[in-house]
């Protein structure tokens, strides 16, 4: 949230990198969420190694994905709508 407005996810990335900072990385569109855990091992294992343990040198696997929408929508409260599902919740 900078001011009122919400930067779009590509922004969020640019003035992350600028900053040095990592951010979960974008797996594209996907039209339905995850049904099960097989379902979400087959996004991660698409995705690969989490990026923070790529950087320590650990070699671990992410443990989720961040969903959000596209157009972003929002909460009555005008919070952003967007969840974190994480593979040890199946």
């Amino acid at each position: 949230l900078v001011g009122e407005w919400w930067l779009e996810p590509e922004a969020i990335a640019d003035v992350a990198g600028k900053l040095g900072i990592l951010t979960a990385p974008d797996l594209g569109l996907y039209n339905g969420l995850p049904l099960g855990a097989s379902d979400l091992f087959d996004v991660l294992e698409n995705m690969g190694l989490s990026p923070l343990s790529m950087q320590e040198g650990t070699g671990r696997q992410a443990e989720g994905i961040v969903a959000r929408t596209v157009p972003m929508l929002f909460t009555r409260k005008g919070e952003r709508l967007m969840f974190k599902l994480k593979f040890k919740d199946f």
